[in-house]
């Protein structure tokens, strides 16, 4: 991905990651928290919920004549620019303001100048009398965003379980003194080298819009220069949360505790609060967030939320053999009666039935047309749910067509054969057989061959069989542990045909090893006795869920915002959320706004995209945009926490942060760039992954702080020596062996590398180290070595891994 004019990013060296899955008893688990913004909407259909006659409901309001900057206000100070705006959009706003105020009909509104548009509460009478004013362009859900841990669900969700299973992080405290020196992520896109350059974001005002910061912090202290509490009007800087320090402390943290985890350590922090303790806002709080920013004197916006609107129906239910069940959810044009720009982008469907194997499921478009998409068995947690999961998404390159999409499913019909063997009088036996049958062992099996010893009341499995054979085939099962009783043997297939007379496909004896005689020899396939078609309990019981995801299309108020801000000279850099684990088309919004710098996540082993990262593009035909625009760090990362200390969480939430902090350092190194120039350059100076090129997976690539500096100003080379970066996780379990992972890595795994691995006990009593671990491996292909130990009951560990040059992780 060589771009012109600007040097690539990227390393000749090799990087060793000492991935140390060790470390100390004293890690505390806080509290769960999911880390991207979303909402989830539980209607049958995507359309604004019933409201009651005077029920006012929260909306945003954008107007058809947005401010246009002249070539001359490009001049002005962001001062005068913004007071131009207000006027503008002031003298807009007058005539639907005192409409709307008239008799009380709304209630509180808010008026934004960054973009034309006002929010308010009103009844849906007087939101159809809006909509249809001339100088209206349209009026959106003033939508609830949550951090999806927050106590907000309207009730326990089976499918949306799945997806914030996968979403969901912990924080986890870590001791003074047991951290990085280095936060990893900050260590791995080259920042220290930028700061050995006196580059460390001095004088960059980068505001954090989230949840609070804790400017107590020892880290912190001192930075945040600039406060403003949108949820309890409070005057001091706080965090109930912990999401807001933990991104802070990329960005800025000093290091005064032991661990550097800023990016740009030297840079201003802006505390703005918009989320509440439990995790949700208003997108017109956000909004409100990213305004007082603009207003006062930030350079860089850091926004680790978002949203991917998503609307399902979930329930249980109970199908009988040979017959269908119908579960339909409706597809809207738009998300909802106001949300034009939200376009439906895929459906998803599951059916989760211990008796899968028997049923049948198809995915059916409005127009009949049973669509083909993929099956999403990896997005299950598989020691949770295994083969009991059916998970299916189907997506064009256009919208989903709007209308009835229904998800049927069939119980297939059920041949029981059996047949009674009586084993009183043997003391070991084996059932033999010749069978058509091929061996099964996945969830489309066509058959089971079953044992009861009390006439039928309970079944215990013998073997599954799948597919056919052309040729009869020889088999056989002990059955020692039945000899004694009476027993019955069956065989249940599963067939779509109606009843079969008998189960042509085995042919069956018993024989007693000891004397070679066979018992019940008769038992052939002529003499099975047929049950008909039935399951056991006469019906399979499953749960079901459909979910439609309407991810911005770039042009909804909230967007528009983003993009007046970089218009401001503001640079806004936005999660692209934690959605990935549905596929493509999972940017949230605001990051869907085509100039913002959309971040996604990388993972902690190497420059691999992060499972949960969410993926583009956004928008269709010419209008379709590649996002994310770069990733960075988002797995395992270190940072501040907001009950002291240290802890580490993973997200986009903890990407985003990585590059404002770069941006903070491009920026002290060349104010006078603009937002479109810092985005340019961060993209031509990515270290290039996945497909050549830019892509919806990872963007231009992963930032590097060293290489985009570099392009900004003359900065001093970085040594020819092997470099490195670490995450750590620190738990271990005593008695139970660990496993020490070294990577090294440079783009593209590098195999040869000799990595030393040191550990060594601390016994707390005597005051005594004791060396437990000393090697030398070698990476293999994957760039991969290892080394193990056994921990002991007490005490901690220093684990020091180091390349072939003696440089230490």
């Amino acid at each position: 991905m060589d771009k012109e004019g600007v040097e690539k990013g990227g390393r000749s060296s090799k990087k060793l990651m000492g991935l140390v899955m060790v470390t100390m008893m004293v890690a505390i688990i806080v509290f769960s928290l999911f880390l991207m913004v979303t909402t989830t909407v539980l209607s049958r259909s995507s359309q604004v919920a019933p409201a009651a006659e005077d029920e006012k409901i929260p909306v945003i309001i954008l107007l058809k004549d947005q401010y246009k900057p002249t070539p001359q206000d490009r001049l002005l100070s962001r001062e005068a620019w913004v007071q131009s705006m207000k006027s503008f959009t002031e003298d807009k706003q007058r005539d639907l303001l005192t409409e709307l105020r008239k008799d009380n009909r709304v209630k509180d509104v808010k008026q934004f100048w960054i973009v034309n548009a006002i929010s308010c509460k009103a009844t849906t009478e007087v939101i159809e009398e809006i909509k249809k004013r001339p100088d209206v362009a349209k009026v959106e859900l003033d939508r609830k965003v949550y951090l999806l841990d927050a106590d907000n669900k309207e009730k326990e969700q089976r499918f949306f379980k799945f997806k914030t299973f996968n979403s969901s992080q912990t924080i986890e405290q870590i001791h003074p003194g047991e951290g990085e020196e280095i936060a990893w992520g900050v260590d791995w896109i080259e920042a220290p080298q930028v700061w050995a350059n006196g580059i460390n974001g001095s004088g960059i005002n980068v505001s954090v819009v989230d949840t609070g910061i804790n400017a107590s912090h020892p880290d912190l202290q001192g930075k945040v220069i600039a406060w403003k509490d949108f949820v309890n009007n409070k005057t001091t800087p706080y965090d109930d949360n912990g999401h807001g320090t933990h991104c802070a402390g990329t960005i800025a943290g000093t290091g005064a505790g032991g661990t550097k985890t800023g990016v740009a350590p030297g840079a201003n922090l802006f505390g703005v609060k918009v989320f509440n303790s439990g995790g949700y806002a208003n997108e017109s709080d956000v909004m409100e967030g990213f305004q007082w920013s603009v207003a006062n004197g930030a350079d860089v916006i850091s926004y680790s939320g978002g949203m991917l609107p998503l609307d399902g129906i979930e329930d249980e239910a109970s199908v009988n053999a040979s017959e269908t069940n119908t579960h339909v959810i409706h597809v809207n044009d738009s998300y909802a009666e106001l949300m034009d720009s939200f376009k439906p982008a895929f459906i998803c469907a599951y059916v989760e039935s211990p008796d899968l194997q028997n049923l049948s499921i198809s995915l059916v478009a409005p127009n009949g047309t049973e669509v083909q998409g993929d099956y999403m068995d990896w997005l299950v947690p598989p020691d949770l749910y295994g083969e009991y999961i059916w998970l299916y998404k189907y997506s064009e390159d256009n919208p989903l067509p709007s209308g009835n999409w229904s998800l049927n499913v069939t119980a297939k019909g059920i041949s029981v054969f059996s047949y009674d063997f009586n084993l009183s009088g043997v003391s070991n036996a084996t059932l033999n057989f010749w069978t058509r049958y091929d061996t099964g062992d996945g969830s489309d099996n066509n058959g089971y061959l079953e044992i009861s010893t009390d006439g039928g009341m309970n079944w215990t499995e013998l073997a599954r069989y799948k597919g056919y054979l052309s040729e009869l085939t020889p088999g056989s099962i002990d059955l020692s542990n039945y000899t004694g009783k009476n027993v019955t043997v069956r065989f249940r297939e599963i067939t779509d045909s109606p009843v079969v007379d008998n189960p042509g496909w085995f042919i069956d004896n018993i024989t007693n090893p000891k004397t070679g005689s066979c018992v019940e020899l008769e038992g052939g396939a002529y003499k099975w006795r047929s049950t008909g078609q039935a399951t056991d309990s006469g019906a399979i019981n499953y749960s079901y869920g459909l979910l439609v995801a309407y991810p911005d299309n770039g042009t909804s108020a909230e967007a528009q915002e983003i993009n007046n801000i970089a218009g401001l000279g503001v640079v806004p850099v936005i999660a692209a959320g934690n959605d990935g684990g549905f596929g493509l088309r999972t940017i949230a919004s605001p990051g869907s706004a085509s100039d913002a710098i959309t971040v996604g996540a990388t993972d902690c082993e190497k420059d691999y995209i992060a499972w949960f990262s969410s993926r583009g593009p956004v928008g269709y035909g010419a209008n379709e945009t590649i996002k994310p625009d770069v990733v960075a760090p988002g797995v395992g990362i270190v940072s501040t926490c907001y009950e002291g200390g240290y802890a580490w969480m993973s997200g986009t939430s903890m990407a985003t942060p990585h590059v404002a902090g770069t941006v903070a350092l491009m920026l002290q190194a060349n104010s006078s760039l603009s937002p479109a120039e810092v985005k340019q350059i961060l993209k031509n100076s990515s270290f290039d992954l996945g497909k050549e090129g830019e892509d919806n997976t990872y963007g231009a690539g992963r930032v590097d702080a060293y290489a985009a500096v570099s392009n900004v100003t003359e900065l001093e080379p970085i040594p020819k020596v092997q470099l490195y970066a670490g995450c750590a996780r620190y738990l271990y379990i005593p008695n139970q062996p660990v496993t020490i992972t070294a990577i090294s890595w440079n783009g593209t795994a590098v195999s040869g590398t000799d990595v030393r691995f040191v550990a060594e006990h601390y016994n707390y009593t005597s005051e005594n180290y004791e060396e437990v671990l000393n090697t030398t491996n070698t990476t293999n292909e994957m760039g991969l070595a290892t080394a193990s130990f056994v921990p002991a009951s007490g005490g901690g560990y220093d684990i020091t891994i180091s390349d072939e040059f003696g440089n230490v992780v």
